[in-house]
């Protein structure tokens, strides 16, 4: 009996602890329960609850107005831009020139069209949209180098002219303005200065992948720096970027000229050696006058290829002696590093010339006069 009566007490006291700890369980359970419910009543889902900061608001501060008169600016720039657009779709060139020229502008080239203001140039132009990899206007803006052309803004359209039932592309590019290239017959110094100008621009460009195929006087400018005048490399209308994994492109489409390199005379390509043949025979050439017996140096550079390649430019090969050097006579001798610096840029075979990274430590630029 007594031992019945001990089991009987300890399953009594078992039950009461395990009533307790249900109990308590369950209060506590309920209370979480409750403060939760009311949380989500003061702060429902859709609401974000606000953490308090120390840190200060920061004010924002107003834009800076727009100086109607800075063309840089987009917003100012494509007003002009579409006027353009609205007068080569319903008049003629006449018509931009008086437009431009009223507001300000001084028109002075007429093909391609362009226009300066203080220290801005805008061009009005029509490229050659058969160039495959040509470049793109986006392209020329992200340039930055010294003895690149530094261009701010650009617009293209394609216009509809309703008096000619002309279509044709446009570009308008607003450029730095700058001063064409001049230059001292015969002045070595001034030739090496040109030269080493424009090699570096190459070189920047080719970190681009981008080969020029315009490198002829005209498209060669200069602008003062406060210590010399600098030589830029402008107008990209017959540039193209060359495919990834590529050191040549075919430009089957584009017309020869006398001007251009061999490859693209002969073969129809540029490549990346392409734009050095075309900076000795139409920039170092003008640049020598003096040493040509007084006549015009881009008619004797053109008798010279014609000389060598026949004036018709087409890729007649049965007409061209690829084994035959190509150099000029000039009345005059030149200093040997000098005339070994224009044979090696007028190698017939691209791939026989210098890179213009590696032209840059050739004798006839880095030695002293």
């Amino acid at each position: 009996m007594e031992l019945t009566r001990k089991n009987g007490l300890i399953k009594a006291i078992i039950l009461a602890a395990f009533t307790v700890l249900t109990l308590t369980w369950i209060v506590v359970v309920t209370v979480l329960l409750i403060r939760k419910h009311l949380k989500n009543k003061n702060n429902p889902k859709n609401e974000t609850v606000v953490q308090k900061s120390d840190k200060k608001t920061e004010t924002v501060k107003p834009d800076v107005p727009v100086d109607p008169k800075d063309l840089k600016h987009y917003s100012n720039f494509i007003v002009i831009a579409k006027k353009i657009e609205e007068l080569c779709n319903t008049s003629d060139d006449a018509a931009v020139i008086q437009h431009m020229t009223t507001n300000g502008f001084v028109h002075t080239s007429a093909n391609p069209l362009l226009f300066t203001k203080d220290d801005l140039s805008l061009k009005i132009g029509r490229p050659i949209t058969e160039i495959i990899n040509r470049v793109d206007c986006e392209t020329i803006k992200n340039l930055k180098h010294p003895n690149v052309i530094e261009t701010y803004q650009y617009y293209k359209f394609t216009a509809n002219n309703s008096v000619t039932n002309d279509q044709y592309p446009v570009e308008i590019t607003l450029s730095e303005n700058v001063s064409p290239l001049t230059w001292n017959g015969g002045d070595h110094a001034q030739i090496k200065m040109v030269m080493k100008d424009v090699l570096e621009g190459l070189v920047y460009l080719q970190t681009k992948r981008i080969v020029h195929n315009g490198i002829i006087l005209i498209n060669l400018i200069q602008k003062w720096n406060g210590t010399r005048n600098v030589i830029k490399i402008s107008n990209f209308d017959a540039s193209v970027i060359l495919p990834e994994g590529e050191t040549t492109v075919h430009l089957w489409k584009i017309k020869p000229s006398w001007c251009y390199a061999p490859e693209l005379m002969i073969y129809g390509y540029i490549g990346l050696k392409t734009d050095v043949w075309m900076i000795v025979l139409n920039v170092m050439l003008s640049m020598l006058q003096y040493n040509l017996g007084g006549a015009s140096c881009t008619t004797l550079a053109q008798q010279w290829v014609n000389a060598y390649f026949g004036s018709d430019y087409y890729r007649r090969l049965d007409l061209v002696n690829l084994a035959q050097p190509f150099h000029p006579l000039f009345n005059n001798s030149n200093p040997n590093d000098l005339d070994h610096f224009i044979d090696c840029c007028l190698q017939i075979k691209e791939e026989d010339r210098p890179s213009p990274k590696n032209l840059l430590s050739h004798p006839f630029l880095t030695q002293s006069p």
